[in-house]
C-alpha cells in the first residue's frame, strides 16, 4: 500500500510540473529596403526601429540578439537579398515582389497610406496650382504614379500642351531628358510609367532618343529643379513632400505646384509590402505570424512615426494573392515588351 501511495504521489508531482518553453532565438535579424531618398538620411531615420523590433519580437516569444537595417542599391537588390536568404525581412515594392515571388518571397502585409486629394486620371486636373493634400482618416492600399514636366524649356512646352488638352507629340517626348528609377522593378518610376508610355504612344523607355538619367525620388526632384531633367516620375503626393525643399534647398522662386506640371497619370499601383524570405533558416509560421503582429504594432506607435514617414505608411493590412493580380499583368507585359 505504501509503495502504491509513493507511486501516486510521484505521478501527481510529475503531472503538475510546468514545462519551460525556451523562447525562439535569432542571432541577427536583417531587414532590407531600397533607397527612395538619400540612403544616409533613410538609414538615420530607420535607426529607431532597431531596438523597437527587438522589443516587439520579445512580446511574440522571439528573442533577437541584434538587428541590422540595410538600404541596398536598388529595388532589385532587395529582391535578391530575400531570395538568396541573406535577409529575413524586406520592405519592398509590389513589382519587386512580383519579380521574385517564385524565388522564395512571401508577401505578408500590404501598406496603407492616406488618401490623396487628387485622383483624376486626366493630367490637367492636377495642374490647378492647389497643393495636393492627404486625409489620414481615409486609408488606401493603392497609389498612382505621375509623369511630371519640370520648369525647363521643354518641360514648360509639355505643360502647355497638356493644359490645353493637347497630346504631346512623341518626337518631343522621345527627345526630352527623362529621370527614372535605377531599378527595373520600381512600380512608380519604371514599370507603370513604361506601361503609360505604351498605352499613350505605343512606345517604351527603350524607344527614347535620349537615354534617361537614373536615381531616387529626391534625385528626380533635384534634377527637375536644376533643369537637368525635362520629365520626372513620382508618386501622387511627391510635390507636397518636396514643397519646402523646392524653394529652400533649390532656391526656386516659384511654388513647386506652379513650376512642375503633371503630364501623365498611370494606372493604380498596389502599395508597398512587408515580405519575408521563405528560404531563410528563421522562416516558420510562428515567425511569419510574429512579424505580422510586430509591424502592425510598430506602424501605429507614435515614437516610430518618423521611421514610417519615410515610406508615407500609416498602417498595414494582411496581404493576399488577389491584391497583386493586376501588378503581375503590368509587370509581365512591360518586361515582355522590353525584352523584344
Amino acid at each position: 500500500m505504501k509503495k502504491i501511495c509513493i507511486m501516486l504521489i510521484c505521478l501527481f508531482l510529475s503531472a503538475c510540473t510546468t514545462t519551460v518553453v525556451k523562447p525562439e532565438n535569432i542571432t541577427e535579424l536583417r531587414l532590407v529596403t531600397a533607397p527612395i531618398i538619400d540612403p544616409l538620411k533613410m538609414s538615420d531615420a530607420l535607426e529607431i526601429l532597431k531596438p523597437a523590433l527587438i522589443e516587439e519580437y520579445e512580446k511574440e516569444g522571439i528573442s533577437i540578439d541584434s538587428v541590422s537595417i540595410d538600404i541596398l542599391t536598388s529595388h532589385n537588390a532587395t529582391g535578391e537579398a530575400l531570395s538568396s536568404a541573406t535577409a529575413q525581412i524586406g520592405l519592398i515594392g509590389a513589382t519587386t515582389y512580383v519579380e521574385y515571388m517564385n524565388e522564395g518571397l512571401e508577401a505578408v502585409l500590404a501598406a496603407t497610406r492616406a488618401k490623396v486629394s487628387k485622383d483624376s486620371l486626366i493630367p490637367s486636373d492636377w495642374n490647378n496650382q492647389i497643393p495636393t493634400t492627404r486625409d489620414p482618416n481615409t486609408l488606401t492600399s493603392s497609389i498612382n504614379a505621375l509623369v511630371l514636366a519640370g520648369p525647363s524649356t521643354k518641360g514648360k512646352e509639355f505643360a502647355k500642351h497638356v493644359n490645353s488638352n493637347q497630346i504631346i507629340p512623341w518626337e518631343s517626348i522621345s527627345q526630352a531628358q527623362w529621370c527614372i528609377s535605377s531599378s527595373t522593378t520600381s512600380s512608380i518610376a519604371y514599370i507603370y510609367p513604361n506601361l503609360w508610355l505604351y498605352e499613350t504612344y505605343g512606345k517604351l523607355f527603350k524607344d527614347l532618343t535620349v537615354s534617361p538619367l537614373q536615381g531616387t525620388f529626391s534625385d528626380t526632384i533635384s534634377m527637375l529643379a536644376l533643369e537637368e531633367c525635362d520629365i520626372g516620375l513620382g508618386y501622387s503626393f511627391i510635390l507636397s513632400d518636396y514643397e519646402k525643399t523646392w524653394n529652400n534647398d533649390f532656391k526656386r522662386k516659384e511654388n513647386i505646384f506652379t513650376e512642375v506640371n503633371v503630364i501623365g497619370v498611370t494606372r493604380s499601383i498596389q502599395n508597398d509590402i512587408v515580405a519575408l524570405s521563405t528560404e531563410h533558416d528563421n522562416y516558420s509560421e510562428s515567425f511569419k505570424n510574429a512579424t505580422m503582429n510586430v509591424f502592425k504594432r510598430l506602424v501605429v506607435r507614435e515614437d516610430m512615426a518618423s521611421a514610417f514617414k519615410i515610406f508615407n505608411i500609416l498602417g498595414y493590412q494582411d496581404a493576399n494573392a488577389e491584391m497583386y493580380e493586376d501588378t503581375i499583368i503590368a509587370y509581365e507585359f512591360v518586361k515582355g515588351k522590353m525584352n523584344e
